[in-house]
C-alpha cells in the first residue's frame, strides 16, 4: 500500500481526502460566482435626473 492508499484512522484514504476537499473548493467558487452574478443584476441603473 503506497502513502496515498493508507487509510486514516477515520477510515478515509488520502485520495479520498483529497477528492472531498476539491469538490468543496469547486461547490465554494460555483456559489462565489452565483453570488457575484446575483450582485451584479441587483445594481439598478439610475437614470440622471438633471
Amino acid at each position: 500500500m503506497s502513502i496515498d492508499q493508507q487509510a486514516t484512522p477515520s477510515g478515509m484514504t488520502a485520495d479520498e481526502a483529497r477528492k472531498l476537499l476539491q469538490s468543496i473548493r469547486d461547490r465554494q467558487m460555483t456559489r462565489r460566482a452565483l453570488l457575484k452574478q446575483k450582485a451584479k443584476s441587483r445594481s439598478i441603473p439610475v437614470e440622471k435626473d438633471w
